[in-house]
């Protein structure tokens, strides 16, 4: 399938890379400067030609989608000139014959370059001309109702939730008081049903505390705004409906509907007025319209389906200034959490998931399902909802798909198999809507993650470097392309279209919805694709990206050292990472052992990304990369089967991307030194390798290189020609010259560019540094650091080498722009007091990983900024009370955890009570996991009033010690992550706490928590001795019954 605007996004931005990045160096040369200009004057003209074939392309005109292709293809061979020019300058570099840029004197690589740039211009040229002819055609406009987004559609709802969280909202709505309150973002990715959420609540408030309720929406251009009144509204230039005086002409009408698709009447009759009351007209005149009818009056307004914040700050803030601002509401519902905190709502509520169970009745009913056959497909049913990930959209599109089946373990199985591989052209359009949104770069990066197997755990920085390799991510001023990229991920998961996910080693993922993925592919199946064998694509010769993975279930699993396929922190897993076992779904996932067969791949000359994650790879299969002439990322991240990276590899000239961490590779050949644009290398755990070739020092435009977890105990080349190097991971720390003798041996031209770092083998250190060292104090940009000690499985040290140690970590303290932080093995009782608010001002990522002997943390509540905390492995560690929470003296009414998202406890044997924690702490978690935590019998009563917790995850040990109080929980949030049992429904459910509602008094929370370890320590002093008295009770009386029968026996039984 080719997609409407995937074609329009690769062309767009690849344009913008050739016209604003390299051509400027190229066109320096003479002979190729008129050729070069006449190239940049045509991408200008075609970037105006961009937006109109784009919107052509989504009324399924195959024109303007060839048009689009042709584009794209051209664009992508203008790369390739590009590269070879600047691989041969730099070959040239290299043997000392030129300067760093253009050679005047190589005659023959000019000459080819002059005549690659008339090919391409001649080229251009013709796909000009073809654009000329496809604009004779014309296509009609695509029909779209709004019949579903008026307020009074009646959506298909099962399960109590969306009544919880709406009187929650309700009672702040009905409050006069909180003035944070009067904008409320109701927020959540697409179809979760935040407009079934918003559409609940505007029926449901008091109409005595508001004068009058609107509900409106703009079109996504915010050119037309269309107004749901109430019913009875007072208007009387509307009583009769709209008058042609309030509407635009007939041209104005038409190109509204070819841009938002029109809707069933624009001049509504009576029968329109009764099912769907609504006026459309332009924008401005909408907007008086509004502010005259709210003027002076309370009023409840729902802005539903908010795209931008400009709908807030240049459109409706100065007409809802006209109505009384003190007793009226406003209610948006966005898809983009970003969105909803630049607008400036006072609340943001995140709309909760379906639970399993209410999914799968929902299942059931929109199958039409007979009660008797509900029985015989219970646990294929489970399995299908579990694909839907709590999203109602994707369980309507299951149940429309079965529905036209018989109810068979067969038919449901199958379609379990292939769920959401023909979504409805109304679930295209309405996943397409936050598609097209996103700019052209976004899309790309988007698309790019549907080359991964279905449940998938993509992780973070490895997709980012993906990204950067490709040339999606591109360099701006005071911003590393890493930063870009960032961002970029970020934008994904705020606007829904990734699920964000935590690994084991606390390094941060996301996961892509099914629903959102079988969209993706759809759009992108033509360049992207996923196999199991390269045989399945042997025709695909324009694929540009291709994986070949298994599946990644043991990727985050924390507990035993292995890992799993849940995405998240902190031991066990949910198995969202397994195709087979919680998928059904075997067409993307190899049998593990199976050799992959690579002899296909010569003829695929186009692809450019080549993953094999954990596959199993013959040494002799491996050799036919060197076919691949124009790939830039080469994935090999697990893969078995190869001893030695092949030579042939250094012949991947255009290669940036090279990943052969957790393999069992040998060696690295001295050939990887003519990768010349190579700027990823990593290396991660590959314990066998023990040196890298000294040529990796000419690797100029490396970025990030990555030794951790390898047999590499020193470094013997040089760093100063890496002038872009950003990221160094896994720097060994010697014993000979002293951590600041080591890294001298870090001999960056540039220190300040230096982002991230991680150091190994602290255990090294085994005296304190002088007062004047301060070893990273140096990368003045350091936003990323790890701090990792080797295994501390090794017998308990005598106390004065724990305190030296203790020191040693002291004197590691970064700059305060630090984001990241991981500690892992240290092996230290106390960690150092640099983790604090004052010298730790912008932190937001804390790993905290295996501690033997640390009895206390340190008050990791008081981090400003703080969203993610991973605390695990640590085997001495009994509570958590009030030092963990930080914040003790005056004021007593400090917030504790302000900004933290996600919590992960994990492994934590000797834990028996959480507390310490009061009412207003914790205002932001979303998400809390207690993995492995075998003796945990308190955890505080703030966790079961939160709002805001949309998920907590807890696997069978932890459930059994806690299971009471799992019982307080909203139904439905509670999961168990390795299967065995479900969530029981709350015995008493209460309203849902409002997410900024007034919180209880200052000792409320820590009276009844008192009260709570008070009971549970009395209980744990007094039971073991009721036992023991018991006993002896029950030993003596045993012995009385004993001698009165022997007493009895020899008195009346009489003798032989």
């Amino acid at each position: 399938m080719i997609p409407e605007s995937a074609l329009a996004s690769m062309a767009s931005s690849l344009s913008m890379f050739v016209a604003n990045l390299v051509l400027a160096e190229i066109s320096e040369h003479r002979a190729v400067k008129g050729d070069v200009n006449r190239l940049k004057k045509n991408y200008e003209r075609v970037a105006l030609m961009m937006a109109s074939a784009e919107r052509r392309v989504a009324l399924d005109d195959q024109a303007a989608t060839y048009w689009l292709k042709r584009v794209t293809d051209h664009m992508y061979q203008v790369q390739i000139v590009v590269d070879q020019w600047v691989i041969k300058n730099e070959k040239m570099h290299r043997e000392g014959s030129l300067k760093r840029t253009i050679s005047c004197g190589d005659h023959s690589g000019v000459m080819k370059l002059a005549a690659a740039m008339k090919e391409l211009n001649a080229d251009f040229d013709s796909i000009l001309e073809l654009s000329a002819e496809t604009n004779k055609t014309r296509q009609p406009a695509a029909v779209r109702s709004y019949g579903k987004t008026a307020p009074g559609y009646n959506a298909d709802i099962v399960g109590d939730y969306v009544d919880s969280d709406a009187r929650g909202i309700i009672e702040l709505l009905h409050s006069s008081k909180r003035r944070s309150c009067r904008l409320i973002a109701i927020v959540g990715p697409v179809g979760i049903g935040k407009t079934t959420l918003a559409r609940r609540i505007y029926h449901s408030v008091d109409a005595q505390r508001f004068e009058t309720k609107l509900w409106i929406r703009f079109s996504n251009d915010l050119s037309s705004l269309i107004i749901w009144p109430e019913p009875g509204w007072s208007s009387d230039r509307y009583k009769e409906g709209p008058t042609k005086s309030h509407w635009p002409d007939s041209d104005s009408r038409s190109s509204d509907r070819r841009k938002e698709g029109p809707t069933r009447s624009h001049w509504p009759d009576s029968e329109c007025w009764s099912s769907d009351r609504r006026w459309e007209g332009p924008t401005k005149s909408q907007l008086m319209h509004l502010g005259a009818e709210i003027a002076s009056k309370r009023f409840l307004l729902v802005v539903d389906s908010v795209w931008t914040e400009d709908v807030w700050e240049a459109l409706l803030e100065g007409p809802l200034q006209q109505g009384d601002l003190e007793g009226s509401r406003v209610i948006v519902t966005t898809r983009n959490k970003h969105v909803a905190r630049r607008i400036g709502a006072g609340l943001i509520h995140h709309v909760r998931r379906m639970s399993n169970a209410d999914a799968l009745r929902l299942l059931f009913r929109r199958a039409s399902v007979s009660e008797s056959d509900e029985a015989e497909l219970q646990d294929v049913g489970r399995r299908i909802v579990e694909k839907c990930d709590g999203l109602p959209l994707a369980v309507r599109s299951v149940g429309r798909t079965l529905r036209g089946q018989e109810p068979t373990r067969h038919d449901w199985e199958t379609a379990c198999r292939a769920a959401f591989q023909d979504l409805s052209p109304e679930e295209q359009y309405t996943i397409g809507l936050s598609f097209r949104n996103l700019p052209p770069h976004m899309r790309q990066c988007f698309l790019y993650c549907s080359v991964f197997p279905e449940g998938f755990f993509i992780e973070k920085q490895y997709v980012e470097q993906q990204w950067i390799s490709e040339g999606f991510i591109l360099n701006k001023r005071r911003v590393t392309m890493e930063e870009a990229a960032e961002r970029c991920f970020d934008e994904l998961v705020g606007r829904g279209l990734l699920r964000l996910a935590v690994g084991s080693d606390g390094a941060t993922g996301a996961r892509m919805p099914i629903v959102i993925r079988s969209f993706a592919k759809d759009v992108s199946d033509h360049v992207n694709f996923c196999t199991e064998s390269v045989s399945a694509a042997n025709n695909l010769f324009e694929v540009r990206r291709l994986s070949i993975v298994e599946n990644n279930e043991a990727d985050d699993r924390i507990g035993d050292g292995d890992d799993s396929g849940n995405g998240e922190i902190a031991g066990g897993g949910d198995g969202n990472g397994s195709m087979e076992d919680e998928h059904g779904n075997r067409g993307e996932a190899r049998i593990a052992g199976e050799d992959v067969p690579l002899h296909g791949l010569g003829r695929m000359k186009c692809l450019r990304t080549l993953v094999l994650r954990k596959s199993t790879v013959s040494q002799k299969s491996i050799r036919a990369v060197r076919q691949l002439n124009l790939l830039r990322v080469l994935d090999l991240r697990g893969v078995q089967g190869i001893s030695a990276l092949p030579i042939a590899v250094g012949s991947l000239e255009h290669l940036r991307y090279l990943n052969i961490s957790e393999t069992e590779i040998e060696r690295v050949p001295g050939s990887i030194s003519y990768l010349t644009m190579l700027q990823y290398l990593l290396l991660r755990n590959c314990s066998k390798v023990k040196t890298l070739p000294t040529g990796i020092q000419q690797l100029r435009y490396l970025r990030c290189l990555d030794i951790a977890g390898t047999g590499i105990k020193a470094v013997d080349w040089s760093f100063s020609a890496m002038e872009e190097l950003v990221s160094m991971q896994g720097f060994p720390v010697t014993r000979g010259d002293g951590v600041v003798g080591s890294l001298r041996a870090l001999n960056l031209k540039f220190p300040k560019k230096l982002a991230a770092l991680r150091l190994d083998m602290l255990q090294e250190i085994l005296e304190p540094l002088p007062r004047d060292r301060w070893p990273v104090r140096e990368y003045q940009q350091l936003r990323d650091l790890e701090l990792c000690y080797a295994n501390a499985d090794s017998p308990l040290v005598q106390g004065g080498t724990i305190e030296n140690r203790m020191l040693v970590l002291d004197r590691f303290v970064p700059e305060k722009r630090l984001v990241r932080l991981k500690i892992e093995n240290y092996l230290g009782k106390q960690y150092p007091s640099w983790i604090a608010a004052a010298t730790l001002p912008n932190l937001q990522r804390l790993h905290l990983q295996s501690c033997a002997w640390c009895e206390e943390l340190p008050p990791l509540g008081e981090l400003p900024q703080l969203k993610l905390l991973a605390v695990t492995g640590f085997d001495s560690l009994r509570s958590l009370g009030a030092e963990f929470r930080g914040g003790n003296g005056p004021p007593v009414r400090t917030t504790a955890f302000r900004r933290l998202q996600q919590l992960f406890i994990g492994d934590m044997k000797a834990l028996h009570t959480w507390s310490g924690l009061q009412s207003q702490d914790l205002p932001q978690l979303q998400v809390l996991r207690l993995l492995g935590c075998i003796n945990l019998v308190a955890i505080p009563l703030v966790l079961q009033e939160s709002a805001t917790l949309t998920r907590l995850e807890v696997d069978t040990r932890t459930k059994t010690v806690i299971e009471d109080k799992l019982r307080g929980f909203t139904g439905g949030i509670v999961v168990n992550v390795d299967n065995t049992w479900e969530q029981e429904p709350p015995q008493h459910e209460a309203d849902v706490a409002p997410q900024d509602a007034q919180p209880p008094g200052p000792g409320q929370d820590e009276a009844v928590e008192a009260e709570v370890e008070e009971t549970v320590g009395a209980l744990q002093k007094e039971v073991p001795k009721a036992f023991e008295l018991g006993a002896v009770k029950l030993v003596l009386t045993i012995f009385a019954i004993t001698a009165i029968c022997s007493v009895l026996y020899l008195l009346f039984v009489p003798r032989c």
